[in-house]
C-alpha cells in the first residue's frame, strides 16, 4: 500500500461542528423515496404516450412482472458469506423485487391486479418475518429492504386498497425487524454494506415519518467511520475502496450510494455535490475503466468482473443532465452501450419529472481531469503556514506508526512530508 503526498498533510483529527445544517428538518415529501408523486406521474405519462426509452423500459418491466408470483415468507432468514447456506435469503430478495415491480406496474397501468399482488407480497412477509441471522443479516436488509419500502411507499400514498391493519402490520415489521437489524450499521465490512444500509434507513425514516431515523443515515453518509460514508468509500478522483477486489462490488457500492442520493434528492437534500461531486467522480472513474479507458489506480490492479455492467448508472446520469445541463460522458457511454436496452426499474425510476427551469444540455464537458477534479486533497486545503510548532514530521522511509504510537495523548500534530510513504500494515490511529 502506498500513500503519495504531493503536499504537506495533517492526519490530526479535526473537531466536529455542533450544528448539522445538512439534516432534514422540514416535513417529509410523500411518496418520497426513489420518486415523488410528480416523478411517478411523469413516468406513467411517458409510458402511456409510448415515448422512448420509457416504452422499452416498461416492456422490460412487464416481462419481469408476473401475477402468478407466489411469495414464500420465512420467520427467520439466515444467510452466510456470499450467500452460503441460505435459509430464506433467496425468497426474501425475490419477493423484494417482485413487490416493487408490481407496485410500479400498478401505478403505470392502474390495473388493480398488480396492486393486489404487491400487497399480497408485503402482507405475506410482514405477518411472518421475525428476524435475521448469520453473516449476511445486515446486508440482506440493506440491499433488499429498499425495494420493500419503495413498494410500500407507493401503495401507502395512492389508492391501492391496502387495508389499514395490514399497513400497520408492515410498519411494525419495519420498525421491529428491519430497522433493529441495520440501525448500528457495520463499519467492519466493506463499504458497500453501510452504503446499502444508509439507503434503506433513509427509506425507513421516510416511510415512518421519523426524522431521527432519516438523519441517522444522513449523518452516516457524510461522516461514516471505518469503511463507511461517501468519502471513505470513494477517494478523491473516484477510485473506490474495492477497485482492487472486483468491479462487481465497486458497482454494488456506488449503486447503493446512488439510491441514497436519489432519495435525498426527492426530500430536497443534495448528496450529489458532497465532497466535490464525489459520487459522480466514482461513477465516471468506474465507467471509464470498464469501457477500456486508462485510469490512475493506487493498489494492485484487477480486471475481475470488469465486463459485467450493473444497471446503476441512470439516476446519476439523469440528475446531472437535468439539473446542471451536464453530460457525464463515460456514464452515458456505459448506459447506451450496455445497460439501457435491458433496463426496466433502473430507467423508469431514475428519469424524474422535468424541472421548471431545467438547464439546456451542454457539450462543455472538459474532460475527467478538469471537471470533477478534487479541490481538497488530504486533511488540509493546500499548504498551511499555521502548523503547530511542536508538530511531529515524518519523512518518507520513516515509520508513521512509530510516530503515532510514541505520541499518543500528546495533542501533537503528525505531519507526513511530501513523498512516497510505504505502509507494511494498516495504520492504527488512536
Amino acid at each position: 500500500m502506498y500513500i503519495l503526498c504531493t503536499l504537506v498533510h495533517s492526519i490530526a483529527a479535526q473537531p466536529e461542528k455542533n450544528s448539522n445544517p445538512e439534516f432534514l428538518t422540514k416535513a417529509f415529501v410523500h411518496p418520497g423515496m426513489a420518486q415523488s408523486k410528480q416523478d411517478l406521474d411523469y413516468m406513467r405519462e411517458m409510458v402511456v404516450k409510448g415515448i422512448q426509452p420509457w416504452k422499452t423500459a416498461f416492456e422490460n418491466l412487464k416481462k419481469n412482472t408476473s401475477l402468478d408470483f407466489i411469495p414464500k415468507p420465512f420467520a427467520e432468514i439466515s444467510v452466510g458469506p456470499y450467500g452460503a447456506n441460505s435459509i430464506g435469503g433467496r425468497e426474501f430478495s425475490e419477493s423484494a423485487e417482485a413487490a416493487y415491480n408490481h407496485a410500479l406496474m400498478w401505478y403505470i397501468t392502474q390495473d388493480k391486479a398488480y396492486a393486489r399482488k404487491a400487497i399480497e407480497i408485503l402482507n405475506a412477509w410482514s405477518y411472518i418475518l421475525r428476524g435475521f441471522d448469520a453473516n449476511n443479516a445486515k446486508l440482506n436488509v440493506g440491499l433488499f429492504g429498499y425495494y420493500y419500502l419503495n413498494a410500500a411507499e407507493i401503495l401507502k400514498h395512492a389508492d391501492s386498497g391496502w387495508a389499514s391493519k395490514d399497513l400497520q402490520q408492515f410498519t411494525q415489521m419495519v420498525l421491529t425487524v428491519l430497522y433493529p437489524t441495520i440501525k448500528d450499521f457495520f463499519t467492519e465490512a466493506n463499504g458497500n454494506w453501510d452504503a446499502s444500509m444508509i439507503s434503506t434507513i433513509m427509506c425507513i425514516g421516510v416511510f415512518t415519518d421519523n426524522h431521527e431515523i432519516f438523519n441517522r443515515a444522513v449523518e452516516r453518509f457524510y461522516r461514516g467511520e471505518g469503511n463507511s460514508g461517501i468519502t471513505r468509500y470513494l477517494y478523491p478522483g473516484g477510485q473506490c475502496q474495492e477497485t482492487t477486489r472486483d468491479w462487481g462490488h465497486v458497482q454494488l457500492g456506488i449503486g447503493e450510494f446512488a439510491k441514497a442520493a436519489q432519495t435525498a434528492d426527492t426530500q430536497g437534500l443534495d448528496f450529489y455535490s458532497v465532497a466535490d461531486d464525489r459520487l459522480a467522480q466514482g461513477f465516471e472513474y468506474t465507467a471509464r475503466f470498464m469501457l477500456g479507458e486508462h485510469i490512475d489506480l493506487f493498489g494492485v490492479f484487477t480486471d475481475r468482473d470488469n465486463d459485467k455492467f450493473r444497471d446503476i448508472y441512470e439516476s446519476i446520469y439523469q440528475h446531472y443532465k437535468n439539473t446542471k445541463g451536464l453530460l457525464l460522458p463515460y456514464t452515458e457511454k456505459a448506459i447506451k452501450q450496455h445497460t439501457r436496452p435491458k433496463s426496466s426499474v433502473g430507467f423508469l425510476t431514475a428519469a424524474k419529472a422535468p424541472l421548471p427551469n431545467a438547464p439546456a444540455k451542454t457539450s462543455l464537458y472538459t474532460g475527467f481531469d478538469k471537471f470533477l477534479k478534487p479541490t481538497v486533497i488530504g486533511a488540509l486545503k493546500g499548504k498551511s503556514k499555521k502548523l503547530p510548532a511542536n508538530s511531529i514530521f515524518v519523512k518518507p522511509g520513516e515509520s508513521i506508526q512509530e510516530a503515532i504510537d510514541s505520541n499518543q495523548k500528546s495533542g501533537k500534530w503528525i505531519i507526513l512530508e511530501a513523498g512516497v510513504h510505504t505502509l507494511k500494515a494498516p495504520l492504527k490511529i488512536y
